[in-house]
């Protein structure tokens, strides 16, 4: 279903002097009626007439769901938000953490010309980057906004002048007023070259840019199968006789939807009774590092089970596979899911553990055998 959404013709504007003055438009859509709220950044919010001057109550129904506005003249270092509420909600009544609107922009109004140093010394101030993420913390020399944009195309000078733009970056954050700006552009793709165009703004429309070009770390993976636990070895028993039962177990790899890697364990013998029905296997791959160049590198896990010896006439198999609950049985692959970010994306548990299952579920039509491979995964970002 559609979502309201709010946009405005440019959200950064350039006034030549301190006493000139700027505006753009601001368009809003909705598949409702909403409200449209503007405030300058600190103050409090004030609503919109959206229908004033309509010639009918049809109009001012669609008003309520599309239209646009001109901000106010706006000075050098002046910043306004423009967001939509739901209809009855007044956001000056909401407690500050609360996510209030459905959408929002804001808009900046900038000098021209700037060549003032905004960035002050700091023992941490800098950059980060690592496989998933990429972090900046920069010190200004008094309150500033700061907005940094993240992305695969090279910022451009706009218009022959000093400053930047970046149309399609992947990701955009904000932060202040305040002296400190400690910002995480996540998730980005492993060996992957970006570019970063952070602004630094204060109160009087000074400007200051960091337009850096990076490349993101080469992910490298190690995917340990150390033993498979079994549920049901697919035998019949009778009486008080427990057959054990005699199953080959495939263990797989995917990447790039192709298969990988694949190494059998059987024809052996297996059983369910405890105590007896964990197999020790010790198969071990290492998925070197690489550029991921656009193309799907996510890592699937695909386990499968044959039975040989039901009874006289079956054969019996399954071949289901799917980590649980996340992944449906059904699914052959179970795609992994990495983690990203800053202090979260590397993945290194103690050496006798492990953190993944991956379980082979019976195949209604074809058997009940039913086990569960035990991994250790390792992830790392160089």
């Amino acid at each position: 279903m559609a979502q309201p959404t709010i946009s405005a013709d440019s959200e950064t504007l350039f006034a030549n002097t301190p006493s000139d003055t700027v505006t753009t438009n601001v368009h809003y859509e909705s598949p409702w009626s909403i409200s449209v709220w503007r405030r300058f950044v600190g103050k409090g919010w004030i609503k919109e007439d959206l229908i004033s001057g309509a010639a009918s109550a049809a109009e001012a129904a669609e008003r309520e769901k599309k239209g646009t506005l001109t901000t106010p003249p706006l000075t050098p270092g002046q910043v306004i938000e423009y967001a939509i509420f739901p209809q009855g909600v007044d956001p000056n009544g909401l407690p500050p953490d609360t996510k209030r609107f459905d959408d929002t922009v804001t808009i900046f109004a900038l000098l021209k010309d700037s060549n003032v140093d905004l960035i002050a010394s700091h023992p941490d101030a800098g950059s980060q980057t690592g496989g998933t993420f990429r972090f900046r913390l920069v010190a200004t020399t008094g309150p500033t906004f700061c907005v940094m944009q993240v992305g695969q195309t090279e910022p451009a000078k706009f218009q022959n002048s000093q400053y930047f733009i970046m149309d399609d970056a992947e990701r955009v954050l904000s932060s202040g007023p305040g002296n400190l700006h400690s910002l995480e552009a996540e998730p980005l793709v492993p060996g992957t070259t970006y570019f970063e165009l952070t602004r630094l703004s204060d109160t009087k429309g000074n400007w200051q840019f960091i337009n850096e070009k990076f490349d993101t770390k080469l992910r490298k993976v190690k995917l340990e199968f150390r033993k498979f636990v079994v549920h049901d070895d697919g035998d019949f028993d009778t009486l008080s006789i427990q057959n054990d039962g005699e199953a080959k177990i495939w263990f797989q790899i995917y990447q790039d939807k192709k298969k990988i890697w694949e190494e059998t364990w059987g024809e052996g013998d297996i059983s369910d009774e405890q105590n007896e029905n964990e197999v020790f296997v010790n198969l071990a791959k290492d998925i070197d590092p690489e550029r991921f160049d656009g193309n799907d590198r996510r890592i699937g896990i695909g386990v499968e089970g044959k039975e040989y010896d039901c009874d006289a006439i079956f054969f019996c198999s399954t071949e289901n596979s799917g980590i649980q609950p996340k992944y449906p049985s059904k699914d052959r692959i179970a795609w992994i899911d990495f983690p990203t970010g800053r202090g979260k994306e590397v993945v290194n548990p103690p050496a006798a553990d492990t953190n993944l299952t991956a379980q082979a579920r019976p195949n209604p039509d074809d058997g009940s055998l039913h086990f569960t491979v035990h991994i250790r995964e390792v992830v790392e970002y160089v």
